[in-house]
């Protein structure tokens, strides 16, 4: 299968049938065999039918849960990953979703340098996040001492001393920056489109 449209395939009717099944059969949270698109992607995809869908998802979740009950080994079939109420991607468990810069002054003059340098040099991957994701205190705070010092290599100039963050919530304070991007859009294209 080459361009799977994730809707088309939860609503078909052969969405179990084997070695298609629109679900990985041993962890929900991997690709399923047929989807030829990456990790990231397939979770995106996933999350955004879950968000628009609910009711759907339902369905397909008891259909997949009901499938493992009949299993005799244990299979993962909780979802890691989820979308909150503004349609922004996050981790089951985790809290800390959002990349803060702190300066004295006046931060929004440095927002869109930030953010280039960040969609430039991809410093703050998916992959990344999820290592990010699986450290302790001390290894997130030593994490984050790498990640400013890369930021300031690749080219983020600035005269003031700052410290960047992960922390839970936005303010108007602070330049915050999402790490998993709002991308909930209709299905209108095949996943590879995304």
């Amino acid at each position: 299968m080459t361009k799977i449209n994730i809707e088309e395939w939860f609503f078909s009717s052969k969405r179990w049938e084997k070695e298609h099944e629109c679900l990985n059969m041993e962890n929900i949270n991997e690709k399923p065999c047929a989807y030829e698109g990456s990790l990231e992607d397939w979770i995106k995809e996933m999350t955004t039918f879950i968000f628009l869908y609910p009711k759907e998802w339902n369905r397909v979740l008891s259909e997949y849960k009901a499938i493992h009950s009949k299993r005799k080994q244990q299979k993962c079939n909780e979802l890691d990953f989820y979308r909150d109420e503004e349609g922004y991607l996050r981790k089951v468990g985790e809290k800390d979703n959002l990349l803060r810069f702190h300066f004295k002054s006046d931060s929004f003059r440095y927002k869109n340098q930030i953010a280039y340098v960040m969609e430039e040099t991809k410093i703050l991957s998916f992959d990344e996040y999820l290592k990010y994701c699986r450290l302790n205190g001390k290894e997130r705070t030593l994490y984050l001492q790498r990640l400013k010092d890369k930021l300031t290599k690749e080219g983020f100039q600035t005269q003031e001393a700052f410290q960047i963050s992960f922390e839970t919530d936005y303010d108007i304070v602070n330049i915050g920056l999402h790490f998993f991007l709002k991308n909930v859009r209709p299905y209108a294209a095949s996943c590879s489109e995304a």
